[in-house]
């Protein structure tokens, strides 16, 4: 850099000291200052700008008569190369520098406690994003986790094939850049027990009508999930043209007929033990209304009787009349 000196009127062009370096790192969020103070006679004007010719947004602040360029809440879109203009009669003199953005990760997708059953697999992922592209590792249980025939990492992703109990633990997903580091935690656990009937047992009776189509559910509980067998008394039900036995448990008759009434047991089993549950299938027959009651006038006060004969099944409860359960009575079979 030369200085032109005026000899005349001791004037001479902006000779700047003081300006930011030609590369500057910017934190997303961060409160940037850029300085530019120069020297001249006159006195120079500090002008700013961007060597793109992207316009300064609103919130750009010039400080110290415009010495200091000021941008809060540093952006990615606010990167680039700026550049100081110091200007006076005499001439004029520039500073530029680039600002580059860089942010610590921050999560996309982050991984969530898990109770898979034993033998079952496991994938979990994890997303982030930051500048530069974070990187990724894993722990359990505060240690780090390392791969094997099992046990998969790749980008964010974990697999585990075949859980044991061995596997569970409190596991983290390390997301790392140079600017920072973030952690995603999560509980894993591994469910092993027997099959229990304790809340989805069969109805001790079941009534259907004869031709009518009958299912019955056998879902256990059970860690690994319980293969599942039928028996109708004590004989193992098999696959008919009827009979449907299906992959999650489910016994499903159709047509049924009064051959069909039996107890019907479902047995579930896996590597930790069995159980059952059992119900009774009773098949009825419809019932037939064979004397109807007919029209009738009568007189205000006095008694009637309404025939009303039906063919039902033994097994299912007769009907009376009934009208708010007031003024009638039942006479005869």
């Amino acid at each position: 850099m030369s200085l032109r000196w005026h000899r005349v009127m001791g004037e001479y062009e902006p000779k700047i000291e003081v300006h930011f370096p030609d590369s500057i790192p910017a934190a997303k969020g961060a409160t940037v200052k850029l300085e530019c103070f120069a020297l001249g006679n006159p006195v120079p004007e500090i002008t700013w700008r961007r060597t793109s010719g992207v316009p300064f947004p609103g919130k750009v602040k010039m400080r110290s008569s415009n010495a200091v360029l000021e941008i809060p809440n540093f952006q990615q879109e606010e990167t680039g190369t700026y550049e100081c203009v110091a200007e006076n009669s005499r001439g004029k003199n520039t500073a530029r520098g680039r600002l580059s953005f860089h942010a610590k990760p921050h999560w996309l997708q982050t991984i969530t406690d898990t109770a898979p059953s034993i033998e079952e697999n496991l994938f979990w992922e994890c997303k982030a994003n930051g500048k530069t592209k974070p990187s990724y590792n894993w722990l359990k249980d505060g240690e780090a986790l390392a791969s094997e025939s099992r046990v998969q990492m790749e980008n964010g992703a974990l697999s585990i094939s075949a859980l044991n109990l061995s596997d569970a633990g409190m596991y983290q997903c390390v997301a790392e850049n140079k600017h920072g580091v973030i952690y995603s935690s999560a509980e894993l656990m591994v469910l092993a027990s027997a099959p229990s009937f304790s809340r989805t047992a069969l109805k001790a009776v079941l009534k259907a009508l004869s031709g009518s189509q009958v299912s019955l559910d056998c879902q256990p509980q059970a860690s690994p999930p319980a293969s599942s067998i039928w028996k109708k008394g004590n004989d193992l039900l098999q696959k008919t043209d009827r009979i449907a036995l299906f992959p999650n448990g489910t016994l499903r008759i159709a047509n049924v007929t009064k051959r069909d009434s039996a107890s019907y047991t479902c047995v579930a089993r896996n590597r930790f033990g069995s159980a059952s549950t059992t119900g009774t299938l009773l098949i009825t027959e419809p019932t037939r209304i064979t004397l109807r009651p007919t029209n009738m006038e009568i007189i205000v006060g006095e008694s009637i009787v309404l025939p009303c004969q039906m063919a039902c099944d033994p097994a299912l409860d007769l009907i009376d009349f009934q009208r708010d359960g007031r003024h009638f009575e039942r006479v005869g079979g």
